[in-house]
């Protein structure tokens, strides 16, 4: 799966074709590194739900004191 889904229409912005190809070459490592440390996977292992109780990465939060809730990562 494609961590950047809009890769193409960035590399055909480029001015000339190595500016092209530099924007390829950042973009894929770019990719790269982001599939390296699987953030979801990372996440998915410091967070835990069970019935209203999130646990996150041993801090415990009641969710019924809270009207929403927002996980960036």
């Amino acid at each position: 799966m494609a961590v950047i889904k809009n890769l193409k229409q960035l590399v055909q912005n480029g001015q000339s074709q190595t500016d092209r190809r530099a924007r390829e070459l950042a973009l894929k490592s770019f990719e790269a590194a982001v599939r390296a440390v699987d953030p979801k996977r990372l996440i998915g292992s410091k967070l835990v739900l069970e019935d209203s109780i999130l646990k996150v990465d041993g801090y415990t939060f009641d969710l019924k004191h809270f009207k929403n809730i927002y996980v960036i990562g």
